[in-house]
């Protein structure tokens, strides 16, 4: 899977990078072993508080969170970060194994934390600001998701080489690519067209 990544999530991310010009974020949790109603509550909601989604466009919109369950998985997911700063948004991952993969204008981020506590984490920031690339690297071959570091490393000799930055969508298909393989959910238009509930997230949540 790993020579394909680009072409794997290259459809679903033209359409999510269109979106970027006019809504400003982009955060899709996956979280495993986990039921809806339990996810919901971890949240600081009740189940009550869900609606029906048939109108993902419209409840995208409006700054709603969308989630579903799927197989043992609870999915999240939202266009405009209501989910990015969820106060309650690692409660989600008490233990289960959690992933979340989100961007905006400014930076993309990345976190996948087993169960156990072992796992990885990638922010440009950081490799802006904080650490240099060798050292964001090393904290992947050294970590409990090695084998994926060999992606980041595609990915900043891309970069490094190319002026104009690489390939534009190459990180956030390495992002969706490791929760694929890890939780065995894979993001695409069905999955979040299917996604049946909504929660409109309070102030004090977001």
């Amino acid at each position: 899977m790993y020579d394909d990544v680009p072409q794997r999530y290259r459809d679903p991310l033209r359409r999510y990078h269109e979106l970027i010009e006019y809504r400003e974020h982009f955060c899709y949790t996956v979280t495993t072993p986990l039921t809806l109603n339990e996810a919901v509550r971890r949240i600081g909601m009740r189940e009550a508080d869900l609606v029906p989604a048939p109108e993902r466009e419209t409840l995208a919109e409006e700054g709603c969170l969308l989630i579903g369950q799927v197989g043992p998985a609870v999915v999240t997911f939202d266009e405009v970060g209501v989910g990015r700063f969820m106060r309650n948004a690692h409660a989600l991952g008490n233990g289960c194994d959690y992933g979340i993969a989100q961007w905006d204008y400014y930076n993309r981020a990345f976190a996948y934390i087993r169960r156990d506590g072992s796992g990885g984490s990638w922010d440009e920031e950081r490799r802006d600001t904080e650490e240099s690339s060798e050292e964001l690297i090393a904290g992947w071959q050294e970590g409990a998701l090695a084998e994926y570091a060999v992606l980041f490393q595609r990915y900043l000799q891309e970069d490094e080489a190319d002026g104009e930055g690489g390939d534009p969508v190459y990180l956030e298909a390495v992002m969706l690519t490791i929760l694929e393989l890890e939780t065995g959910v894979r993001l695409d238009d069905e999955l979040i067209d299917s996604l049946p509930y909504a929660l409109h997230l309070p102030s004090t949540l977001s």
